[in-house]
């Protein structure tokens, strides 16, 4: 449990930095910010540094440790409201979150603020560093323009206010003066356009947004507003920085080169094929090493999702590239809202859109055995591209809007009604199953002859239904239609 790390801190009197109560944010950016201080080094000889958002102290005590390693003469102020992690909120839809609540009641408590006292008590800097507890932005309003040499933003802590925030930041820092922070995980140019720009527009449902393309789940709003004021600026584990020039002109620096982290695992390689000593092939997911289908009756039963059994290779091909592109789809991307559905993106070429009558698809996770394999109308449309995918949601939302609006009758004929669906299509309806209501459940969306027939234009469908009355039980009279019926 990691509350017991953070007990035996408190009782043994010294700080804390692990993951309980979220203590250990930002406490990966030694190399970037070694760097930014080696660049001030050159800059400044009594930096006043600020830093915004510093929550637990854990990049407080790297600041402190740094500045005092280069430094004879500086001051640390740290500023921190303790307002709950906004992306602990993120959710499709936003629902109240208990993770929020949580922390709401850890800062009233004074729980939050005394973590942060008691882990920069230990500092060996105390003296030199000045904690504000005031609103974030509110704060920054009220320092001077150049009031600080080096500003560190801790981007998470400033979201849903960061492009103002990051505003004021640029604005008290001096000339010649560095601003830096992080949060910057994926720059625009590197994340996938339709999820940022679905972001963007819905921003309080996408604190944090999962990037299909990278397998990243990164900042939205951090990652707009500083391609926004800075253009594409270099990062190291989302640490970035500008050099605010002496003629206040902010230009990205240059960062050390991000450590090489594990590549996400290729969906074409989840599953490997194990022959059997029967003749048989196992498909095998690869979280379990070959070795163990010995072990313990494994791999004499299916386990799905983990392991299948197949009679042959070509068969457990098959199934292996069936549980591999179902993986693919296991992530989706946001594209847009209509009226009536939600469109999603999801692996390389597969796009879904879901009714609104039912729940948003849990996590973007629709893909199972059953649940998004198929086309099931009209609750989930499937398609290979997004004009596709707009093409059919078109159609069965103006089927949902005929069915609302009740379309008057326009005339009887022949034994039909006649209704005008929208422009360019026209429905004929039999008297003997109409009652007037052509268009529930979609009925009038496509031909079912002799019941419904559609055409483009009111003399075509009457030439339609004078035909069908005519033809007197010839069913190859029907292939005879001319093409400007339909």
């Amino acid at each position: 449990m990691v509350e017991l790390a953070l007990l035996q801190s408190l009782l043994a009197g010294e700080p804390y930095y692990g993951p309980a109560l979220r203590a250990d944010a930002d406490a990966d950016g030694r190399e970037a910010l070694a760097a930014i201080l080696e660049k001030l080094r050159a800059l400044k000889a009594s930096p006043r540094v600020l830093e915004v958002g510093c929550w637990l102290g854990a990049g407080t005590a790297q600041l402190a440790a740094g500045l005092g390693r280069l430094f004879s003469d500086w001051q640390l102020t740290c500023l921190e409201d303790f307002h709950a992690p906004l992306e602990c909120a993120t959710g499709h839809p936003v629902a109240p979150d208990e993770r929020i609540d949580f922390y709401a009641q850890a800062a009233r408590a004074g729980v939050l603020p005394g973590l942060l006292e008691h882990n920069l008590r230990h500092d060996k800097q105390r003296s030199r560093l000045h904690f504000v507890n005031e609103p974030l932005l509110a704060a920054l309003r009220g320092y001077a323009a150049g009031a600080f040499d080096l500003v560190v933003l801790h981007g998470p802590r400033a979201l849903s206010q960061f492009d103002d925030i990051l505003g004021h930041c640029v604005r008290i820092c001096a000339a010649d003066g560095i601003v830096c922070g992080s949060g910057l995980l994926l720059r625009e140019d590197e994340a996938e356009p339709n999820g940022l720009r679905y972001c963007l527009r819905f921003p309080k449902r996408s604190y944090t947004a999962y990037d299909e393309r990278t397998g990243i789940r990164y900042y939205p709003e951090i990652t707009h507003a500083l391609s926004e004021r800075f253009g594409m600026v270099p990062a190291c584990r989302g640490f970035w920085a500008v050099h605010v020039r002496p003629d206040a002109v902010p230009v990205p620096m240059a960062m050390p080169a991000s450590p090489q982290t594990p590549q996400p695992v290729d969906a074409a390689e989840q599953y490997q094929i194990v022959p059997r000593a029967d003749g048989r092939y196992v498909v095998l997911h690869a979280s379990i090493p070959a070795s163990r289908l010995a072990g313990e009756r494994l791999g004499e039963r299916e386990i799905p999702e983990l392991l299948a059994l197949c009679d042959t290779r070509q068969q457990a091909e098959a199934e292996a590239n069936c549980l591999n592109e179902r993986r693919r789809r296991q992530k989706g991307v946001w594209l847009d809202t209509t009226p009536y559905y939600y469109l999603v993106k999801f692996g390389a070429s597969t796009y879904m859109a879901q009714s609104k009558f039912l729940n948003p698809p849990k996590g973007l996770k629709v893909f199972s055995r059953i649940l998004g394999e198929d086309e099931l109308e009209p609750l989930l449309l499937l398609a290979s591209s997004l004009e596709e995918l707009r093409r059919k949601v078109a159609l069965h939302e103006a089927a949902v809007r005929a069915e609302k609006q009740s379309l008057p009758i326009r005339e009887r004929y022949q034994g039909y009604y006649l209704y005008e669906a929208r422009q360019d299509h026209w429905v004929a309806v039999s008297l003997a199953v109409t009652r007037g209501r052509p268009f529930q459940n979609y009925l009038g969306e496509e031909d079912i002859a002799p019941s419904v027939l559609t055409a483009k234009s009111l003399e075509a469908l009457r030439d339609r239904i004078e035909h069908m009355v005519n033809r007197d039980g010839n069913n190859e009279a029907l292939s005879q239609a001319t093409a400007h019926w339909l």
